[in-house]
């Protein structure tokens, strides 16, 4: 079966915790239903405040701070010009993007697979599956609902079309620290390098 066509699972701080850094790709789910009520309230609140993180991380990339180098570099192993070109590039793209927005919320979940925040199907422009524990995803910091949604939107084909390379924080500073052109294809690097920028973390 085609990799594309299959959810894309996200680690939730319990799976981290146990030093998890992949999960197996599931099984395709049966169609879900539309969000609706709090749920696709909420969902819509939080696709607001990605426009804006991913927005202000542009801002950054024009005109970085130390700060703003720091980030690049820790996250997304950005060293050069050429560099921030690939990673500008991929959030403008995501962004252009994020108002054709679609969300369904999923209505069980494996127990088997761990907690899941959100999966897409990267050619299945641009729905977004949201896991029943999307919701519990915090509003700031690393692994926030901005974040998760910055991570789903980059992998559509026409948006970013990242890959679930590694997971997790130290995953993916490693990633950048060793192999930098994969991070810069990887979707937990630019939801950590957002999150950084907007959220003032390291």
């Amino acid at each position: 079966m085609n990799e594309c066509c299959l959810p894309i699972l996200r680690l939730t701080f319990a799976t981290v915790l146990m030093g998890m850094s992949t999960l197996p790709i599931a099984m395709a789910y049966a169609d879900e239903p539309p969000c609706a009520g709090t749920d696709l309230s909420v969902a819509q609140a939080s696709m607001v405040d990605a426009k804006k993180a991913i927005d202000a991380s542009i801002a950054a990339i024009d005109n970085p701070s130390q700060s703003d180098l720091s980030n690049l570099a820790t996250w997304l192993g950005v060293h050069s010009s050429s560099d921030s070109a690939i990673v500008r590039d991929k959030l403008v793209a995501t962004r252009t993007y994020t108002d054709g927005a679609v969300f369904l919320c999923a209505n069980s979940t494996d127990i088997g697979l761990g907690d899941i925040y959100a999966y897409v199907r990267p050619d299945n422009s641009f729905v977004i599956v949201l896991g029943i524990f999307f919701t519990q995803a915090p509003p700031t910091g690393f692994n926030s609902k901005l974040g998760t949604l910055v991570h789903e939107m980059s992998h559509f084909v026409l948006a970013g079309a990242t890959k679930d390379i590694v997971y997790g924080i130290d995953g993916a500073k490693n990633l950048a620290a060793t192999n930098p052109s994969a991070a810069r294809q990887n979707a937990d690097n630019y939801e950590y390098f957002v999150e950084a920028t907007v959220f003032g973390l390291k």
